[in-house]
């Protein structure tokens, strides 16, 4: 029996860790979202706590603290919650999956295939929209230079190549010159 309907936040999910040549490489399951779901308490062997019912049919039991317990294959963590549902993640509360579990993948053939199935998806899935700017406002929306060029540099590598690659780029922000540049922006 549902208790509520609220809309929430979720967190982001990794699906896998891993590394290659001492680079670090995850894969992100779900990004952060807000959704639409069902409410209801949960009270079983000391375990308090709430079970959200995604309109996919998903279940997740939301905890305030570390369990074990995992009835239905996600469990997030919400330390010290007690009344649910938490106004959306501000930064204040640190949520974290504690199922399923986060994969570390150390077979390179794996990594191999995934990477491999990875490119093989982007393809001819991207328009490279250029943002449009007039001083600070933003006319069209799309990627900065900086991205571009990420993207760029990354598909001139697996064009004649299917080894792995190492993009190094800025990681963007505000620009610390005095005068600006317009890479940072």
């Amino acid at each position: 029996m549902m208790l509520f309907t609220e809309n929430i936040f979720l967190p982001s999910r990794f699906k896998f860790t891993s590394k290659i040549a001492h680079n670090a490489i995850a894969q992100l399951e779900c990004l952060d979202s807000s959704e639409d779901v069902g409410i209801e308490g949960y009270k079983f062997r000391g375990v308090k706590g709430w079970v959200v019912h995604k309109k996919s049919g998903d279940r997740i039991l939301v905890v305030p603290k570390p369990t074990s317990v995992n009835p239905f294959g996600s469990v997030l963590l919400v330390p010290g919650i007690s009344k649910f549902p938490y106004v959306e993640n501000d930064g204040t509360q640190i949520t974290r999956w504690l199922y399923p579990k986060v994969r570390t993948i150390t077979d390179i053939e794996e990594l191999i295939s995934i990477s491999h199935k990875a490119r093989e998806s982007w393809a001819n899935a991207f328009l490279f929209i250029t943002e449009e700017r007039n001083g600070e406002d933003i006319i069209k929306p799309g990627m900065r230079a900086p991205q571009l060029g990420a993207l760029y540099a990354s598909l001139a590598h697996w064009i004649v190549t299917s080894e792995i690659g190492t993009v190094v780029m800025p990681t963007g922000g505000t620009c610390h010159n005095s005068d600006g540049c317009s890479l940072c922006y």
